[in-house]
């Protein structure tokens, strides 16, 4: 059998929640020997589920996820049992130590001594308060890799704040973008989009570090900052502004290259349409009725407006079937 890639590679993972244990896990999917590191004194929240004991008056209380054991059943060990931790466990191996004591702080250095790779993603100021920084393990392993994951980096006005993927997808702008454009933004559903990437980014940091180091022998430090790698996702959008001066708004359902898309009322229910439309000249969707009476090119932004106007003025004539078909757009005959 051919051997993986990080095989012979040992990384520490020091991680919480979702996004440091994705990380982690493809780096174990790739074949490094991962080693989770644990605290015996708190039970890591939202990472091995909600709580160390639920029992199962409490389970019905929860929200899906929360609750979410195998046949709704937490057993004798719930934190090994929850689909929060076991998908991003997997490959993994464990440890527990106390570093709230200073034997526990040797033995975390010590094990950084003989790794390869270190990635936390607490806030900025939970390693300093240990004496756990980059400068500190890296005298005992000067070609050790780190990487630090908080929320807003490891500088700035924003260092020592706290977020998860909810609250900093809101201040990059990902939240506004997704929501309803007449609706309250606190209304906007959570996507947990920074979790994912995040993993995904710093996974790919580490394997650059590891080629970077196995070329030239040398460690780093890696401050990755979870909301500049997530604003990456909205590029067009930044670019947009910085090139045009156009600050692009919340669509809702619709969207800008195809029309119609939407969610339209029909006779007794409603309809769910989605129709992709591009070139120069007519792609071959022909709207009829009262939603189009010639086959016209849909190719420009102003001709898909007038396709929204048609819809929109069309769905009016059937009652209001909510934010899925509001929009008001400057048409020929007038706003619709």
């Amino acid at each position: 059998m051919n051997k993986l890639p990080l095989e012979g590679i040992r990384v520490l993972d020091f991680t919480v929640v979702w996004a440091g244990p994705f990380a982690a896990m493809l780096l174990a999917d790739y074949g490094a020997e991962v080693i989770r590191v644990e605290s015996l004194r708190y039970f890591p929240s939202v990472t091995r589920g909600l709580m160390p004991h639920p029992d199962q008056a409490i389970i019905r209380t929860m929200p899906g996820y929360g609750a979410a054991y195998p046949d709704r059943d937490p057993g004798a060990r719930p934190w090994n049992r929850h689909p929060m931790f076991n998908p991003h466990a997997r490959n993994k191996l464990g440890m527990t130590v106390d570093l709230s004591r200073a034997k526990g702080r040797e033995l975390f250095a010590q094990l950084v001594s003989i790794s390869d790779v270190l990635i936390e993603n607490h806030s900025a100021r939970f390693m300093e308060n240990l004496g756990l920084t980059y400068e500190v393990l890296s005298r005992r392993k000067p070609d050790l890799i780190m990487v630090s994951m908080p929320a807003f980096g490891m500088s700035g006005p924003y260092k020592y704040y706290q977020g998860f993927g909810i609250n900093v997808e809101s201040i990059c702008g990902l939240t506004w973008l997704r929501a309803y454009p007449d609706a309250d933004l606190t209304d906007t559903s959570s996507t947990l989009h920074m979790d994912a990437v995040s993993g995904a980014g710093a996974g790919f940091a580490i394997m650059a570090a590891l080629l970077y180091r196995r070329r030239t022998g040398k460690g780093q430090f890696i401050d990755f900052a979870q909301a500049e790698n997530l604003m990456q996702s909205i590029g067009e959008t930044l670019m947009d502004y910085t090139m045009n001066g156009r600050v692009q708004t919340s669509l809702g359902n619709r969207h800008p290259m195809m029309a119609p898309h939407g969610c339209y009322p029909c006779h007794r229910q409603r309809l769910g349409v989605g129709a992709f439309l591009s070139g120069a000249r007519e792609s071959g969707l022909g709207l009829r009725s009262t939603l189009c009476r010639r086959r016209q090119s849909l190719s420009t932004s102003g001709c898909i407006r007038r396709a929204y106007c048609r819809l929109d003025a069309a769905a009016s004539c059937m009652g209001d079937y909510g934010l899925a078909t509001t929009g008001r757009y400057r048409c020929r005959s007038g706003d619709a």
